[in-house]
């Protein structure tokens, strides 16, 4: 059942993210649009500063919903998920604040109309998109702990497989590849279980709690 849950919830965000990612890319383009019209310039100069950091973070989520959608069951794209969408809303928050406190001074009087209406249903996707981003967080709990578990499980495949090539005497180095190089690559591993693991001890206790 908890299973059946998380995915329903997951769904709601992929969809959720999508019309945001949708709705916050055409506010971008109706500001663009008020350039030329817009008699106060501070107020199209806020408004292309954050039309750039949402065009940043709708280009992360956009990559999170595919990750996401490529591999429903992986806990750590379900997770990068939640977190992309919870970091469009602050950029695109701005975006829309500054959008309406532009809608006067923007004169060609289609282009505030447009501005005006897409700063709305942005507002509105938005506001589902915290939504559903609140509730796969609650309902997903454990995808910190999933997560963590998923990434060490591949890191003793990768191991398993080095040993078997050790054993059969098949180890060979790369193209390029030399003894400082292969040791930092060892050195960025054993970060990566020991970074794992941490994350693993941490939600289990938190877990505990």
């Amino acid at each position: 059942a908890g299973d059946t849950l998380r995915k329903r919830v997951i769904k709601r965000l992929e969809f959720a993210a999508k019309q945001a990612s949708a709705s916050s890319t055409q506010l971008i383009a109706a500001a663009q649009g008020a350039a030329s019209s817009n008699r106060n310039p501070t107020s199209q100069q806020q408004l292309t500063a954050h039309g750039k950091a949402v065009s940043d973070s709708v280009g992360a989520l956009v990559q999170s919903i595919r990750q996401s959608m490529a591999h429903p069951d992986s806990a750590a794209a379900q997770l990068s998920l939640i977190n992309a969408s919870q970091q469009l809303i602050q950029p695109a928050s701005r975006l829309i604040a500054a959008s309406k406190a532009a809608v006067p001074t923007v004169g060609d009087q289609a282009a505030a109309l447009q501005l005006g209406n897409f700063a709305k249903a942005t507002a509105q996707s938005l506001a589902e998109l915290r939504s559903a981003a609140n509730k796969a967080l609650e309902a997903c709990g454990s995808l910190e702990l999933d997560s963590a578990a998923d990434t060490i499980r591949k890191l003793i495949h990768d191991v398993d497989e080095c040993m078997i090539i050790a054993r059969d005497n098949q180890l060979m180095s790369l193209p390029g590849e030399t003894l400082e190089t292969a040791s930092l690559e060892l050195g960025a591993t054993t970060k990566t279980v020991g970074s794992s693991m941490a994350q693993l001890l941490t939600a289990a206790s938190q877990g505990n709690e």
